[in-house]
């Protein structure tokens, strides 16, 4: 039987493959996004558009991973917060 820990790590990492995949796919439009915040310079924009996305597949990856799962699953949390 699957455990609630297995489980969690499999939503987690489903969530954050599908925030990359999203993200991944309109980059144009992940820049307006991070553009609205004003937050960060404007040189700085494509850079992390293309780069979250990248970062938040490797979580995904690594949640799903015997050595790694804890410090993805603490990444995810710390991601999520800045999120909001």
């Amino acid at each position: 039987p699957m455990g609630w820990r297995l489980a969690a790590l499999v939503f987690l990492a489903l969530l954050n493959a599908a925030a990359a995949l999203g993200k991944g796919l309109d980059l144009a439009g992940f820049v307006r996004v991070l553009e609205g915040y004003e937050l960060l310079p404007g040189l700085a924009l494509p850079a992390v558009a293309l780069g979250l996305p990248l970062v938040e597949a490797a979580l995904a990856g690594a949640l799903l991973s015997a050595r790694w799962w804890r410090e993805a699953a603490l990444a995810t949390a710390l991601l999520s917060f800045a999120y909001g």
